[in-house]
């Protein structure tokens, strides 16, 4: 979901500016949504396998 957010958010801002002023820490902004949406995963089927 927070990456959709992201998402959204740099699509409402490419309608009001030129170009993004941090654009060369972008890949750093993915890094960090990546290695979150992987700790989430791996949380959620942990969770799921104990349940089972």
């Amino acid at each position: 979901m927070a990456l959709r957010w992201v998402a959204a958010g740099m699509i409402e801002a490419s309608k009001g500016f030129r170009r993004l002023k941090a654009h060369k820490q972008l890949s750093v902004l993915r890094a960090a949504l990546q290695a979150r949406h992987n700790r989430m995963t791996i949380n959620s089927v942990a969770h799921v396998t104990r349940a089972a």
